[in-house]
């Protein structure tokens, strides 16, 4: 329970930390929730889910202070979506593996 209770905490300040320097915290969740018996599949969607949502709190609140430049920001936004939708869905894998230097079944020591 305390692991559940410490790794909410966890999630909650650092999604708040990234969100505030523009970034999304998605590579630091997936193993966090996978660590704590998250399934993959879910735990990338989760910390997905969650990244979506901290990061349109921040630009609401950026957007409210007058602090976004959209020139310069919709065509970078519209070259992300076009971008992401054009990659195939293989390379997600790839890339995960990749970027850990691992297969996920070792990022942690959860018995199975």
């Amino acid at each position: 329970m305390l692991l559940y209770l410490v790794g909410g905490a966890a999630v909650f300040v650092g999604s708040g930390v990234m969100a505030m320097a523009g970034l999304g915290a998605v590579f630091l969740f997936v193993p966090l929730f996978y660590c704590l018996g998250v399934p993959l599949g879910e735990a990338t969607s989760t910390a997905l889910l969650l990244n979506a949502v901290s990061l349109s709190a921040a630009t609401i609140t950026y957007a409210r202070a007058k602090l976004i430049d959209w020139r310069a920001g919709i065509p970078v936004l519209l070259a992300a979506v076009i971008l992401a939708w054009s990659a195939p869905a293989s390379r997600s894998t790839w890339t995960v593996s990749c970027c850990w230097g691992s297969s996920p079944a070792s990022w942690c020591s959860r018995a199975r």
